[in-house]
Formats: structure tokens, sequence, C-alpha cells
């Protein structure tokens, strides 16, 4: 008997499962290739196949944890135009940020002159440290 899989369609046989799964990476790779890599790991890895090199997982997840933190200055510097302050709630950076369930951002300390905060990627044992008053990502 062949290997079946329950989906919301009923029940198919395991290699259509796995064919539109390749056809939704394909396309989520065409938009992005970072993501479409990491979707793909994800997905192998769920699969139990996964053939990738954890320090190359570990690059894509610092890079999305680094990334965070530049927008998060953005965001920050955006709120001080408005405001002549730094805020140290993710929450009134809501209209500019959009946080990543994937990456932990922590603001340490915000004022009125600097801010200060850290990320880490769940997937990462990295934490990475922006501090506006240092320039920026330290290293």
């Amino acid at each position: 008997m062949a290997a079946a899989v329950l989906s919301e369609q009923g029940v198919m046989p395991a290699y259509e499962a796995e064919e539109m799964i390749t056809q939704s990476l394909d396309g989520i790779e065409k938009k992005s290739p970072r993501l479409g890599e990491l979707a793909r790991y994800v997905n192998d890895t769920r699969m139990g196949k996964s053939g990738w090199q954890p320090e190359y997982s570990q690059r894509i997840f610092d890079t999305a944890a680094k990334s965070a933190l530049k927008n998060l200055a953005t965001a920050e510097e955006n709120y001080y135009e408005e405001n002549n302050t730094y805020t140290p709630d993710l929450s009134d950076l809501a209209a500019s940020y959009q946080e990543d369930p994937a990456i932990r951002v922590y603001i340490l300390s915000a004022d009125n002159r600097k801010w200060k905060a850290v990320a880490r990627h769940v997937g990462s044992r990295k934490d990475f440290v922006y501090d506006s008053n240092n320039g920026g990502l330290q290293p």
C-alpha cells in the first residue's frame, strides 16, 4: 500500500503532497532566495532529510537577527523624529517596525539621546547588539 497524507483536500498519495510542498517552496524561493533556502531547510528537517551544514543555517539566522536590529534602528529614528526621544517599548514602534516571531528583540535602554537593543534568532545561540551611542550594530 502506498503512503498517504491527510490534507485539507482529503487523503492524497504522499508523492502528491511532497510535490505540492516542492511547488510552494519553489514559489517562495523565486520571491526571496534566502527565505526559500530557509523554508527548504525547515521542511527537510521536519521530513528528517536535512543535508544542510549547521554553520550555513547559523549564518542565515544571524543575518536575520542583524537585519531585525537594522530595521529597529530605522523605526527608532522615525520615532525620534516625531517625539524627540527614543522609546524602550516595541509596541510604540508598531507602525514602522514589524516583529518577526523567529527573532527575539529586546530594547535594553532608551532615552532622549541614545538607545540600545539586543536580538537573537530562535535557531541561534548568538546575541547581536545595536548601540546607537557606539556606532550602531556592534561586532
